[in-house]
């Protein structure tokens, strides 16, 4: 990490270990900014273009015999099957995402820093910072033992610490499950809208 010369706020995901400070991955939010996947598109383009071979190339395939066409039908089932679960586990996530920013009481969190990981995804240059990726990490706000929570990552390193607060929406019965709203201008309105309502006056 050396070589890159990183901010003194920016931390390893060993060293906030080390510290005590441990988190759950942004499963929800990480899912909701990339999509479906890389590996779901991967899946449609091959099943795409073995439908294709299938279709148009009735008389080349009658030629090797039956036993490529099985082997090209059975890929386009693999195909279809692997990018319907990774399409489905988009759609539930993001489901779950969704019910949770509807939740009515947030938990307010504090900046405490950016963690660096490696992105294995990158291009292989340990000189480069688009080899790692990053993610804001907070705490709860007020709370003698706080929890750990961060953003989805990105490959964009803040310029500066970050100072502004979080909202958390934290899932009842699954703690992996958290979604993080860091839009502060945005927060501000939330939580005035939030207070009036439990106080029952109008916002």
């Amino acid at each position: 990490m050396q070589e890159l010369n990183l901010p003194d706020f920016c931390k390893t995901a060993k060293e906030l270990k080390d510290a005590g400070i441990s988190y759950d991955e942004p499963v929800l939010d990480d899912v909701a900014k990339r999509g479906p996947g890389k590996s779901f598109y991967t899946y449609l383009f091959v099943f795409f273009s073995l439908v294709a071979v299938l279709y148009t190339n009735a008389a080349f395939l009658h030629f090797f015999g039956i036993r490529v066409v099985c082997i090209l039908a059975l890929g386009t089932v693999f195909c279809s099957v692997n990018a319907l679960y990774r399409l489905g586990r988009y759609f539930y996530y993001v489901n779950i995402r969704k019910n949770l920013r509807n939740n009515r009481k947030p938990i307010m969190l504090q900046p405490v820093g950016v963690v660096v990981e490696y992105n294995h995804k990158g291009w292989i240059d340990l000189n480069s910072r688009d080899f790692f990726k990053y993610a804001v990490v907070y705490k709860e706000a007020g709370v003698g033992t706080p929890h750990y929570y961060i953003t989805a990552y990105s490959t964009d390193i803040p310029e500066s610490m970050p100072a502004e607060n979080a909202l958390l929406y934290r899932h009842i019965d699954n703690s992996r499950y958290y979604s993080i709203e860091s839009s502060y201008n945005l927060n501000v309105i939330k939580m005035k809208d939030i207070a009036y309502k439990n106080a029952g006056l109008p916002a």
